[in-house]
Protein backbone atom coordinates (compact mmCIF):
# COMPACT_ATOMS: atom_id res chain seq x y z
CA UNK A 1 0.00 0.00 0.00
CA UNK A 2 2.79 2.55 0.89
CA UNK A 3 3.84 2.18 -2.56
CA UNK A 4 0.52 2.69 -4.22
CA UNK A 5 0.31 5.61 -1.99
CA UNK A 6 4.19 7.35 -3.15
CA UNK A 7 3.22 6.84 -6.78
CA UNK A 8 -0.48 8.17 -6.47
CA UNK A 9 1.13 11.04 -4.86
CA UNK A 10 3.69 11.36 -7.34
CA UNK A 11 1.28 11.62 -10.01
CA UNK A 12 -0.78 13.92 -7.96
CA UNK A 13 2.07 16.34 -7.83
CA UNK A 14 2.38 16.53 -11.76
CA UNK A 15 -1.02 18.30 -11.76
CA UNK A 16 0.27 21.01 -9.10
CA UNK A 17 2.98 24.45 -9.46
CA UNK A 18 6.06 23.78 -7.21
CA UNK A 19 4.25 25.98 -4.33
CA UNK A 20 1.94 23.37 -3.86
CA UNK A 21 3.21 20.50 -4.49
CA UNK A 22 5.76 20.78 -0.69
CA UNK A 23 2.32 21.28 1.07
CA UNK A 24 0.47 18.30 -0.24
CA UNK A 25 3.76 16.21 1.09
CA UNK A 26 2.90 17.76 4.06
CA UNK A 27 -0.34 17.31 4.54
CA UNK A 28 -0.08 13.30 3.57
CA UNK A 29 2.42 13.43 6.14
CA UNK A 30 0.38 15.14 8.89
CA UNK A 31 -2.76 12.43 8.07
CA UNK A 32 -0.62 9.44 8.32
CA UNK A 33 2.05 10.25 11.15
CA UNK A 34 -0.09 13.01 13.18
CA UNK A 35 -3.93 12.20 12.41
CA UNK A 36 -3.03 8.08 12.03
CA UNK A 37 -5.27 7.99 9.29
CA UNK A 38 -5.26 4.21 7.36
CA UNK A 39 -3.46 3.55 4.51
CA UNK A 40 -6.22 3.04 2.61
CA UNK A 41 -7.98 6.39 3.90
CA UNK A 42 -4.89 8.12 2.98
CA UNK A 43 -5.12 6.23 -0.58
CA UNK A 44 -8.37 6.84 -1.44
CA UNK A 45 -7.87 11.01 -0.36
CA UNK A 46 -5.06 11.02 -2.83
CA UNK A 47 -7.00 9.35 -5.82
CA UNK A 48 -9.38 12.22 -5.34
CA UNK A 49 -7.40 14.58 -4.91
CA UNK A 50 -5.58 13.22 -8.26
CA UNK A 51 -8.80 13.26 -10.09
CA UNK A 52 -9.81 16.66 -8.62
CA UNK A 53 -6.25 18.22 -10.08
CA UNK A 54 -6.78 16.62 -13.35
CA UNK A 55 -9.68 18.42 -13.85
CA UNK A 56 -9.07 21.97 -12.49
CA UNK A 57 -5.94 21.44 -14.83
CA UNK A 58 -8.19 21.09 -17.45
CA UNK A 59 -10.37 24.13 -16.45
CA UNK A 60 -7.26 26.36 -15.93
CA UNK A 61 -5.05 24.76 -18.97
CA UNK A 62 -1.75 24.65 -16.38
CA UNK A 63 -0.86 23.20 -13.49
CA UNK A 64 -2.40 24.01 -10.06
CA UNK A 65 -1.07 26.58 -7.28
CA UNK A 66 -1.84 27.90 -3.98
CA UNK A 67 -3.35 31.17 -5.08
CA UNK A 68 -5.46 29.22 -7.58
CA UNK A 69 -7.07 26.76 -4.99
CA UNK A 70 -7.63 30.00 -3.08
CA UNK A 71 -9.72 31.72 -5.60
CA UNK A 72 -12.02 29.01 -7.00
CA UNK A 73 -15.53 29.52 -6.94
CA UNK A 74 -18.72 27.52 -5.93
CA UNK A 75 -19.22 26.35 -10.04
CA UNK A 76 -16.07 25.37 -10.09
CA UNK A 77 -16.81 22.76 -7.43
CA UNK A 78 -20.18 21.82 -8.90
CA UNK A 79 -18.84 21.32 -12.16
CA UNK A 80 -16.34 18.98 -10.46
CA UNK A 81 -19.10 16.81 -8.78
CA UNK A 82 -21.74 17.29 -12.02
CA UNK A 83 -18.26 16.30 -14.32
CA UNK A 84 -17.56 12.68 -11.57
CA UNK A 85 -21.65 11.76 -11.40
CA UNK A 86 -21.21 11.77 -15.56
CA UNK A 87 -18.77 9.68 -15.45
CA UNK A 88 -20.56 7.01 -13.05
CA UNK A 89 -19.32 7.95 -9.85
CA UNK A 90 -21.72 7.20 -6.66
CA UNK A 91 -23.05 9.71 -4.09
CA UNK A 92 -21.09 7.71 -1.72
CA UNK A 93 -17.92 8.03 -3.71
CA UNK A 94 -18.95 11.74 -4.75
CA UNK A 95 -19.28 12.75 -0.53
CA UNK A 96 -15.72 10.97 -0.24
CA UNK A 97 -13.86 13.16 -3.02
CA UNK A 98 -15.80 16.48 -1.38
CA UNK A 99 -14.21 15.61 1.99
CA UNK A 100 -10.80 14.81 0.48
CA UNK A 101 -10.81 18.54 -0.68
CA UNK A 102 -12.15 19.57 2.37
CA UNK A 103 -9.70 17.75 4.63
CA UNK A 104 -6.60 19.79 1.95
CA UNK A 105 -7.85 23.31 1.99
CA UNK A 106 -8.62 22.80 6.03
CA UNK A 107 -5.09 21.71 6.31
CA UNK A 108 -3.82 24.64 3.92
CA UNK A 109 -6.20 27.07 5.89
CA UNK A 110 -4.43 25.86 9.12
CA UNK A 111 -1.21 25.73 8.15
CA UNK A 112 -0.51 28.47 5.16
CA UNK A 113 -3.52 30.78 5.88
CA UNK A 114 -5.29 29.93 2.61
CA UNK A 115 -8.92 30.46 3.19
CA UNK A 116 -11.61 29.39 0.33
CA UNK A 117 -15.18 30.94 1.85
CA UNK A 118 -17.13 29.06 -0.67
CA UNK A 119 -16.54 25.91 -0.20
CA UNK A 120 -17.91 25.48 3.45
CA UNK A 121 -21.24 26.68 1.22
CA UNK A 122 -20.90 23.14 -0.43
CA UNK A 123 -22.92 20.26 1.02
CA UNK A 124 -22.23 16.63 0.88
CA UNK A 125 -24.28 15.23 -1.81
CA UNK A 126 -26.85 12.48 0.09
CA UNK A 127 -25.42 8.78 -0.30
CA UNK A 128 -27.86 6.02 -0.28
CA UNK A 129 -27.50 3.94 2.89
CA UNK A 130 -27.25 0.71 2.46
CA UNK A 131 -27.68 -2.14 5.38
CA UNK A 132 -24.15 -4.53 6.20
CA UNK A 133 -24.21 -7.58 4.53
CA UNK A 134 -23.30 -9.90 6.98
CA UNK A 135 -22.41 -13.66 5.94
CA UNK A 136 -24.90 -16.64 7.44
CA UNK A 137 -24.01 -18.63 10.27
CA UNK A 138 -23.86 -21.44 7.88
CA UNK A 139 -21.34 -19.60 5.69
CA UNK A 140 -18.93 -18.75 8.55
CA UNK A 141 -18.68 -22.67 9.60
CA UNK A 142 -17.86 -23.77 6.50
CA UNK A 143 -15.33 -21.01 5.52
CA UNK A 144 -12.55 -22.65 7.06
CA UNK A 145 -12.77 -26.32 5.37
CA UNK A 146 -11.15 -25.46 2.85
CA UNK A 147 -7.81 -27.41 2.58
CA UNK A 148 -8.16 -28.18 -0.88
CA UNK A 149 -7.48 -24.66 -2.00
CA UNK A 150 -4.27 -24.90 -0.26
CA UNK A 151 -2.65 -28.20 -2.20
CA UNK A 152 0.43 -26.41 -3.76
CA UNK A 153 1.04 -23.84 -0.92
CA UNK A 154 2.84 -24.27 2.32
CA UNK A 155 1.30 -25.52 5.37
CA UNK A 156 1.61 -22.36 7.53
CA UNK A 157 0.34 -20.03 4.92
CA UNK A 158 -3.22 -22.10 5.46
CA UNK A 159 -2.58 -22.37 9.23
CA UNK A 160 -2.37 -18.22 8.71
CA UNK A 161 -5.38 -17.69 6.70
CA UNK A 162 -7.64 -19.97 8.67
CA UNK A 163 -6.20 -17.51 11.60
CA UNK A 164 -6.74 -14.36 10.36
CA UNK A 165 -10.62 -15.39 8.85
CA UNK A 166 -11.49 -16.83 12.27
CA UNK A 167 -9.92 -13.51 14.01
CA UNK A 168 -12.20 -11.57 12.00
CA UNK A 169 -14.89 -13.03 12.72
CA UNK A 170 -14.16 -14.15 15.93
CA UNK A 171 -13.53 -11.07 17.33
CA UNK A 172 -15.10 -8.26 14.84
CA UNK A 173 -12.05 -6.94 13.67
CA UNK A 174 -11.34 -4.45 10.63
CA UNK A 175 -8.80 -6.47 8.43
CA UNK A 176 -6.30 -3.42 9.01
CA UNK A 177 -6.89 -4.29 12.85
CA UNK A 178 -5.95 -7.66 12.14
CA UNK A 179 -2.90 -7.32 10.03
CA UNK A 180 -1.39 -4.89 12.39
CA UNK A 181 -1.23 -7.05 15.12
CA UNK A 182 1.95 -7.70 16.85
CA UNK A 183 2.72 -11.30 18.42
CA UNK A 184 2.84 -9.25 21.69
CA UNK A 185 -0.92 -7.91 21.27
CA UNK A 186 -2.42 -11.37 22.23
CA UNK A 187 -2.61 -13.37 25.56
CA UNK A 188 -5.38 -16.49 25.93
CA UNK A 189 -8.30 -14.61 26.65
CA UNK A 190 -7.98 -11.29 24.78
CA UNK A 191 -6.07 -8.81 22.27
CA UNK A 192 -5.06 -5.34 22.36
CA UNK A 193 -6.06 -3.90 19.23
CA UNK A 194 -5.30 -0.25 17.78
CA UNK A 195 -8.31 0.78 15.57
CA UNK A 196 -9.37 4.22 14.36
CA UNK A 197 -8.13 7.41 15.16
CA UNK A 198 -5.45 5.73 17.19
CA UNK A 199 -8.28 4.60 19.71
CA UNK A 200 -7.18 1.48 21.60
CA UNK A 201 -9.62 -1.52 22.89
CA UNK A 202 -9.31 -4.50 24.22
CA UNK A 203 -11.45 -7.41 22.74
CA UNK A 204 -12.11 -10.93 24.29
CA UNK A 205 -11.06 -13.70 22.35
CA UNK A 206 -12.38 -17.19 22.56
CA UNK A 207 -10.06 -20.32 23.09
CA UNK A 208 -10.87 -21.91 19.57
CA UNK A 209 -9.69 -18.48 17.74
CA UNK A 210 -6.69 -18.69 20.32
CA UNK A 211 -5.80 -22.52 19.34
CA UNK A 212 -5.67 -21.32 16.18
CA UNK A 213 -3.72 -18.64 16.12
CA UNK A 214 -1.10 -20.39 18.71
CA UNK A 215 -1.26 -23.55 15.28
CA UNK A 216 -0.42 -20.99 12.73
CA UNK A 217 2.71 -19.55 15.84
CA UNK A 218 3.96 -22.96 15.64
CA UNK A 219 3.66 -23.77 12.29
CA UNK A 220 5.08 -20.47 10.57
CA UNK A 221 8.91 -20.41 9.34
CA UNK A 222 9.69 -16.77 11.04
CA UNK A 223 10.62 -16.06 14.48
CA UNK A 224 7.81 -14.61 16.34
CA UNK A 225 8.81 -12.10 18.97
CA UNK A 226 7.29 -9.64 20.91
CA UNK A 227 7.55 -6.62 18.36
CA UNK A 228 7.55 -8.85 15.39
CA UNK A 229 3.97 -8.61 13.14
CA UNK A 230 1.68 -11.20 14.36
CA UNK A 231 0.93 -12.17 10.73
CA UNK A 232 3.66 -12.44 8.23
CA UNK A 233 3.51 -12.41 4.25
CA UNK A 234 5.76 -14.92 2.54
CA UNK A 235 8.38 -12.86 2.17
CA UNK A 236 8.64 -12.32 5.79
CA UNK A 237 7.28 -8.50 6.04
CA UNK A 238 3.80 -7.81 7.21
CA UNK A 239 0.73 -9.72 5.45
CA UNK A 240 -1.07 -6.87 3.25
CA UNK A 241 -4.85 -6.90 3.46
CA UNK A 242 -5.04 -7.57 -0.75
CA UNK A 243 -3.14 -10.96 -0.18
CA UNK A 244 -6.57 -11.54 2.65
CA UNK A 245 -9.03 -10.01 0.07
CA UNK A 246 -7.55 -12.32 -2.74
CA UNK A 247 -7.89 -15.17 -0.70
CA UNK A 248 -11.33 -14.55 0.24
CA UNK A 249 -12.06 -14.02 -3.94
CA UNK A 250 -11.02 -18.14 -4.31
CA UNK A 251 -13.00 -18.76 -1.17
CA UNK A 252 -16.52 -17.40 -2.32
CA UNK A 253 -16.33 -18.84 -5.82
CA UNK A 254 -15.31 -22.43 -4.12
CA UNK A 255 -18.50 -22.05 -2.08
CA UNK A 256 -20.72 -19.96 -4.43
CA UNK A 257 -20.75 -16.96 -2.13
CA UNK A 258 -21.98 -13.75 -3.17
CA UNK A 259 -19.84 -11.19 -3.81
CA UNK A 260 -20.51 -9.39 -0.40
CA UNK A 261 -18.85 -12.08 0.97
CA UNK A 262 -15.80 -9.92 1.57
CA UNK A 263 -13.58 -10.20 5.12
CA UNK A 264 -15.18 -7.24 5.79
CA UNK A 265 -18.30 -9.28 6.30
CA UNK A 266 -17.09 -11.28 9.00
CA UNK A 267 -16.90 -8.13 11.54
CA UNK A 268 -20.31 -7.82 9.96
CA UNK A 269 -21.00 -11.39 11.12
CA UNK A 270 -19.48 -10.73 14.44
CA UNK A 271 -21.68 -7.71 15.19
CA UNK A 272 -25.11 -9.32 13.51
CA UNK A 273 -24.88 -12.53 15.19
CA UNK A 274 -24.03 -11.42 18.55
CA UNK A 275 -27.25 -9.17 18.42
CA UNK A 276 -29.11 -12.13 17.20
CA UNK A 277 -27.88 -13.81 20.43
CA UNK A 278 -29.10 -11.52 23.26
CA UNK A 279 -26.08 -8.94 23.20
CA UNK A 280 -27.09 -5.18 23.86
CA UNK A 281 -26.07 -2.65 21.71
CA UNK A 282 -23.95 -0.98 23.79
CA UNK A 283 -21.58 -4.03 24.76
CA UNK A 284 -21.23 -4.67 21.06
CA UNK A 285 -20.19 -0.89 20.40
CA UNK A 286 -17.13 -1.47 22.93
CA UNK A 287 -16.35 -4.63 21.27
CA UNK A 288 -16.58 -3.35 17.61
CA UNK A 289 -14.62 0.40 18.77
CA UNK A 290 -17.74 2.33 17.25
CA UNK A 291 -17.60 6.26 18.29
CA UNK A 292 -21.41 6.10 18.24
CA UNK A 293 -24.10 3.92 18.81
CA UNK A 294 -25.85 4.81 15.73
CA UNK A 295 -23.01 2.79 13.62
CA UNK A 296 -23.73 -0.50 15.95
CA UNK A 297 -27.90 0.21 15.93
CA UNK A 298 -27.88 -0.47 11.83
CA UNK A 299 -27.50 -4.17 12.66
CA UNK A 300 -30.83 -3.81 14.51
CA UNK A 301 -32.36 -2.76 11.01
CA UNK A 302 -31.00 -6.57 9.92
CA UNK A 303 -32.57 -8.31 12.80
CA UNK A 304 -36.13 -6.06 11.97
CA UNK A 305 -36.03 -6.79 7.83
CA UNK A 306 -34.87 -10.75 9.24
CA UNK A 307 -37.83 -10.88 11.30
CA UNK A 308 -40.08 -9.10 8.39
CA UNK A 309 -39.15 -11.84 6.36
CA UNK A 310 -40.27 -14.67 8.30
CA UNK A 311 -43.50 -13.12 8.53
CA UNK A 312 -44.08 -12.68 4.93
CA UNK A 313 -42.83 -16.17 4.32
CA UNK A 314 -45.02 -17.53 7.32
CA UNK A 315 -48.29 -15.85 7.31
CA UNK A 316 -50.90 -17.42 5.76
CA UNK A 317 -52.44 -13.88 4.57
CA UNK A 318 -49.05 -12.13 3.38
CA UNK A 319 -49.14 -12.87 -0.06
CA UNK A 320 -52.95 -11.85 -0.44
CA UNK A 321 -54.84 -9.12 -1.24
CA UNK A 322 -57.35 -7.81 1.74
CA UNK A 323 -60.88 -8.00 1.13
CA UNK A 324 -63.72 -5.24 2.25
Amino acid sequence: MKEKIARSLHELNQSCQADLKAKIQKWHDHLAFEKHASPHTIYNYVLDLKSFFGFLNDHLGEPVGLKYLEELNLSVFRSFLAFRVRNTSSAKSNKRALSAIKNLYGYLHKHVGLKNVTLAELTSPKAEKTLPRPMSHHQTKHLLDLSALYAHQPKWVQARDEAVFILLYGCGLRITEALNLNVNDINSHSLRVIGKRNKERVVPMLSSVYDKIQDYIKTCPMPSQAETPLFRGVKGDRLGSRVVQKQMEKIRLYLGLPETATPHALRHSYASHLLAGGADLRSIQELMGHDSLASTQVYTKLEDQALFDVFMKAHPRAGSTHEN
